[in-house]
Formats: structure tokens, sequence, C-alpha cells
């Protein structure tokens, strides 16, 4: 058994002999990527609708789906299904930093204390510069 991503907006579940899949599991979009457990029980895929779908290989059904950002665009906070938020403590030092909106381009301006607050994050030691002091 293997699975693909496929432009045609399917997850699809193959065998090795089958000129086609066994199964498709739809998708509003083109499907990018797809992980699956080794025991063959769970199916992840994620595609252009910035979704992660998670489907049991056993019930043939989706359970699960989670909203993505794209890299450099994960916002701190608006994730659905919420999600636990960890700031690291060295943007308390700052005076302003810039959080990411969503998209790799898109930022705004925002006070750390107010980030913090608005998150609803734990603030905890999370980096340390090379030869410095932890943040």
């Amino acid at each position: 058994t293997f699975y693909t991503a496929s432009a045609d907006k399917a997850a699809h579940v193959w065998k090795l002999a089958s000129p086609t899949p066994t199964r498709n599991f739809p998708h509003p979009n083109n499907v990018d990527a797809v992980a699956f457990q080794p025991n063959g029980t769970l199916l992840a895929s994620g595609g252009h609708d910035g979704k992660v779908r998670l489907f049991d290989l056993v019930k043939n059904a989706q359970v699960k789906e989670i909203t993505g950002f794209a890299i450099g665009g994960v916002p701190p906070f608006g994730h659905q299904p919420p999600c636990r938020v960890i700031a690291d403590q060295g943007l308390l030092g700052f005076h302003e930093v810039w959080a990411a909106a969503g998209l790799p381009d898109a930022v705004f301006p925002i006070a750390p204390n107010d980030l913090v607050r608005i998150a609803d994050a734990e603030v905890a030691r999370v980096a340390s510069l090379p030869g410095g002091p932890a943040s």
C-alpha cells in the first residue's frame, strides 16, 4: 500500500498491483502532501486550502480538520482549534515586536505584553543566543 497527494483534489490509497487507487479521499483543492502511520490506520493530508485533514483508514472517514498557515506566517493567536501558545521570555525585553498575521509577507507591530495577553500565552525560556545569556 502507498499513498499519494494529487492535483485532482484528492489523496489516494493504492495497492502496488492496482493501476487505479483503491480509495480516494476528496478535498476542495489540490492536495500537496500526505503522511501516514506505518500501521496503516491514519492518513494525514495537506492542501492548497491551508488545512490538514486526518483520515481513519479503517473507517474510511475524515476524523479531523485543522487549519494551517504558510511557513513564516503562523500567527500567535486565532488558531482553529485553539492551541497552547508559548512566548519566549526574551520577547518581553523589547518595546515592540512584529508578529506574523497568517501569510509569510503579512506582519503587524505589537507590544510584547499585549501579545502575551491577547494570545493567552505561557511565558517560558524557549531560546538562547550561542555564547550568550539565556533569554
